[in-house]
């Protein structure tokens, strides 16, 4: 179990990375994606 959510931490990291810019602009775009990106945040660090 720990050993799959390393590999989903680093497929998110990885996608974080690809679209990093796209993110940022949703997350500055709308309220709801920053809910949304805070929820992801503290899945993916937790």
């Amino acid at each position: 179990m720990g050993s799959s959510h390393g590999v989903v931490k680093d497929y998110a990291m990885s996608i974080l990375f690809q679209y990093r810019r796209d993110i940022y602009f949703l997350y500055y775009r709308c309220q709801g994606g920053r809910d949304l990106a805070r929820k992801f945040f503290m899945v993916v660090v937790s």
